[in-house]
């Protein structure tokens, strides 16, 4: 069958079309899924990589953050907690001239943790407003393993700088020892601290 010019043209057409109809339906189409799912997967690996150095890094941190509380804070009884958290309270009151009237350890934590005990101060004072900030401050932002609960201000007198204070402090160490060992013993000890 001898096709004129004009019919060779339109099977031409025609196969060119199929061609790229089948190219596209066949191999560019996947190929272009492919390569989506190579972006989203990359971008996923990506992600998981970051998280992953991530972790590593606050591992770091807070590995560093444990040596600091393990070396200068959290200890295997609760009489050298009593013991540096009262030395360390008292040295603040005096460093910003705040008088210290009372800290009682209040309670040994009743909760049964398997690796550490809470014990909860009562500190009660008075000062100036700028001592009792910066003591406050230093409360918070020790190395020791203290953690503010309540706080209480008022002033001791109308129009005066002169602020009355009393704060609940608990403070962690290791739960290494027996129970009745680890009860804070004496009463409410009288602090003298430094007046402005």
């Amino acid at each position: 069958m001898v096709l004129s010019k004009r019919e060779k043209y339109i099977v031409i057409c025609t196969v060119a079309i199929l061609a790229v109809f089948v190219l596209d339906r066949y191999a560019l189409t996947p190929l272009l899924g492919m390569r989506e799912d190579t972006r989203i997967r990359k971008q996923q690996v990506s992600a998981q990589w970051n998280k992953a150095f991530g972790l590593l890094d606050r591992q770091e941190l807070l590995e560093k953050r444990w040596r600091t509380y393990s070396e200068q804070g959290i200890y295997e009884n609760a009489s050298d907690t009593t013991g540096r958290v009262l030395h360390e309270v008292q040295t603040w009151s005096a460093q910003y001239g705040v008088y210290l009237s009372s800290i009682t350890p209040d309670r040994v934590s009743s909760k049964e943790e398997e690796h550490f005990q809470e014990i909860t101060f009562l500190v009660s004072g008075t000062g100036a407003m700028n001592a009792i900030g910066h003591f406050l401050y230093q409360l918070e932002h020790t190395t020791l393993p203290l953690r503010l609960k309540d706080i209480q201000l008022s002033s001791r007198q109308e129009a005066a700088d002169d602020m009355s204070l009393q704060v609940r402090v608990s403070a962690i160490h290791f739960a290494k020892e027996s129970k009745k060992a680890s009860e804070p013993a004496g009463p409410v000890m009288p602090i003298g601290g430094a007046r402005r």
